[in-house]
Order: C-alpha cells, then structure tokens, then sequence
C-alpha cells in the first residue's frame, strides 16, 4: 500500500491597493478611525458626513479583503489588519504633508545647501 501526498502551496500575490480603488479619502478616513474610534467623531472631523464615512469605510474592507474595524458597545475597535493599515496610511499622509512643505520652501527660495569650510594653519 501507498500513500500518496499533494501538498499544494498556495502563491502569495500581492494586493496593489491603488489598483483596486484605494484613495487619499480612504487613507483619511483609515488614520482617523484609529485615532478617535468612533466612525461619526472621524466623519465630523474630515467634514463628512457619517453615511459618507461608513461608505469609505465599507470600500477599504472591500478593496482590502478584510474588515477594517469591528463595532463594540461605544465606537470601534481596529481590526490588526486595520491598524496595520491605518499606520501606513498615517505615514503617506505625514509624507504627502512633508512634499508640499517642501515644494512651498522650494518655491520661495527658502532650499539650499550651506557649505561651511575652515582653513588650518
């Protein structure tokens, strides 16, 4: 007799967020959630309104493949790929915050470099 095993390996692919939809909005509203936990404190505080957060939120999960947050008794408890995410968005945020100071102080002259020497004698 013979035993015979498939061990079938399964290829992890790669999720292109941006390819399947992933905005600015969503990184927003991700970052926020984290932040205050309570989905209508986050729409207030972007200027939407709680329908419109709780849609964005519904496209993160559905262009993630994973919920993003669980509902308890007062708000919302981030998932762990939840607050993965609403990590990395707080870093693309913080660095879409960065280029534009940067281009500002590019454009009024405020970029350079400063060389300093001395000469010893």
């Amino acid at each position: 007799m013979y035993i015979i095993i498939v061990i079938q390996s399964e290829v992890a692919m790669t999720v292109d967020l941006l390819r399947k939809g992933l905005k600015i909005n969503h990184l927003r509203l991700i970052s926020t959630l984290a932040q205050l936990g309570s989905v209508s404190e986050a729409a207030e505080q972007l200027g939407m309104s709680q329908p419109a957060a709780s849609r964005l939120a519904g496209e993160i999960e559905k262009i993630t493949g994973t919920p993003i947050h669980e509902r308890t008794g007062r708000g919302i408890s981030m998932t762990p790929a939840g607050r993965l995410l609403a990590r990395r968005a707080a870093r693309i945020l913080n660095e879409i915050s960065d280029a534009g100071r940067e281009i500002q102080e590019a454009r009024e002259g405020a970029t350079g470099y400063v060389r300093i020497g001395s000469v010893t004698g």
